[in-house]
Parts: C-alpha cells; sequence; structure tokens
C-alpha cells in the first residue's frame, strides 16, 4: 500500500513537469523529509498526506487505494496552485520595491 502510495504521487508529480524538490517546496515540506519517505516507503503523517493531496488535485485515498479522481482534475488543481505561488512571488515583489520607495522618499524629506 505504502509503495503504491509513492508510484501515484511520483507519477502525478512527472506528469505536472516539476521537480519533486519543486513540489515539496508548494506544499511546504521539506524536500529531504519528503524524499526520506518517499525512498524509505514510509508513509508521511495524517497533515502532511492531506497537503500532498491536495496539491496534486486528489484524495488521499486516490494515493493510496487508487480510487476517488480523475487525472484531469488532479493536473487542474496542481496548475491553480502554481499560479497562486507565482502571484503571490509577485506580490512580494512589488511590495518590496514600494517599501524601498517610501525609504527613499523618507529620506529625501
Amino acid at each position: 500500500m505504502i509503495l503504491k502510495f509513492w508510484e501515484r504521487t511520483h507519477r502525478l508529480i512527472k506528469a505536472r513537469k516539476i521537480s519533486q524538490e519543486k513540489f515539496a517546496q508548494l506544499v511546504g515540506i521539506n524536500y529531504n523529509t519528503f524524499r526520506c519517505w518517499k525512498y524509505n516507503n514510509r508513509m508521511p503523517d495524517a497533515e502532511s498526506a492531506c497537503d500532498i493531496a491536495d496539491a496534486l488535485g486528489v484524495s488521499v485515498e486516490y494515493l493510496v487505494r487508487g480510487a476517488g479522481c480523475t487525472a484531469a482534475r488532479a493536473a487542474h488543481a496542481l496548475r491553480s496552485k502554481i499560479k497562486q505561488e507565482k502571484e503571490k512571488r509577485t506580490i512580494i515583489a512589488r511590495i518590496k520595491k514600494l517599501a524601498i520607495k517610501l525609504g527613499e522618499e523618507t529620506e529625501r524629506i
């Protein structure tokens, strides 16, 4: 059962054409922890398993048993998550630029 969990997880990550390291980062899991779980065939804790499934757009049941979700839905969910992360980075970059400008204006005054 654990091996199937990681086989399905790996297949879904690969289908999205992102690295496992990038995926772990998107999910908020330390890559070394993620890799250790996978290569030692260990199930993640329940919360992390839910986070992995959510990021892939599938249920934990699907990852464990192979039932309950289509690949199209999973692909859509991950694309949405990636888009949200890009939008967050864009907003943070804009805030940093505004803070720099504010600092420059403050010094000028």
